[in-house]
């Protein structure tokens, strides 16, 4: 799959729904919830059960875009909506018209908006935010098309990983450990909450 011209996959210009639009401009609002509300305006329509809708090109082309173009406030909920699309499913019968008229698997395409963006979640591999650093992660660990990119990006940033709970959470990943990986983030959040007086 390296023959794929990832400049050309993001270049490919699309018909952006206006209810996508404004959902992603209320997606860097100060309020908290009112983001929460703007994600699954676009999740509930374009990924409905983890199967991908019609709209979800759309979606995952204009939400790299953003992101590529420093747009988007809210990374970890624009994150969680990449990984959703990108590994979202569909029947290899159903198929994503191009403004041009060529035709390609909806899923397919999909899977290629999100890995397009390999190198933006590539850079949020160490950063201090630990929700933020869980999403880059998984984003980078669920690319196929771009499988050893992305292994070869995870061991650089474990050798760079600035301290023992990074090192520790790339290094699960990079070995597959995934009830590890679910424990330490299930410990992770059990102590946030409690930090911040909120039961669990």
């Amino acid at each position: 799959m390296n023959d794929i011209d990832w400049k050309r996959v993001e270049a490919v210009s699309l018909p952006i729904p206006q209810y996508i639009l404004t959902a992603l401009d209320q997606l860097n609002s100060i309020d908290s919830q009112a983001r929460e509300e703007a994600y699954w305006q676009i999740d509930n329509v374009v990924v409905i059960q983890g199967n991908l809708g019609e709209d979800a090109p759309f979606a995952a082309s204009e939400v790299l875009r953003r992101l590529r173009n420093g747009q988007l406030f809210d990374k970890v909920l624009t994150y969680d909506l990449l990984y959703e699309i990108g590994n979202g499913e569909a029947s290899y019968k159903e198929m994503f018209t191009f403004p041009d008229g060529h035709t390609e698997p909806l899923m397919q395409v999909c899977r290629q908006f999100m890995e397009a963006g390999l190198d933006l979640y590539i850079s949020d591999l160490l950063t201090q935010d630990p929700e933020l650093r869980e999403r880059a992660l998984d984003l980078v660990c669920s690319c196929k098309l771009r499988k050893q990119e992305a292994e070869s990006a995870l061991k650089m940033a474990l050798g760079k990983a600035p301290d023992e709970e990074t090192r520790r959470e790339i290094d699960l990943n990079v070995q597959g450990r995934s009830k590890e990986i679910y424990e330490l983030r299930l410990h992770r959040r059990i102590t946030k909450s409690a930090k911040n007086g909120f039961p669990f």
